[in-house]
């Protein structure tokens, strides 16, 4: 499993769910992602293994395993 920390950029696939819960931890909101699209990571989640993410400007929770780090490509500048 990687670490994500606040801040951090991270690649979230298509059909993964989404939750938004209120106070007490019941949820009021769930979505499925329709497409593949990179994320900012803004916190841990309520839940161990669950991390707070940015999509569309509004903050949902969903489990580490559906997300991953963004590596920076490296590029042959000789070409």
């Amino acid at each position: 499993m990687d670490s994500f920390k606040s801040g951090d950029l991270a690649y979230l696939p298509s059909q993964v769910k989404l939750f938004q819960s209120d106070n007490s931890g019941t949820p009021r909101a769930v979505c499925q992602t329709d497409k593949p699209q990179n994320v900012l990571i803004v916190g841990a989640g309520k839940l161990p293994h669950e991390l707070t993410i940015l999509v569309n400007g509004q903050k949902w929770y969903t489990d580490t395993n559906n997300l991953y780090p963004i590596q920076e490509a490296l590029h042959d500048k000789t070409s």
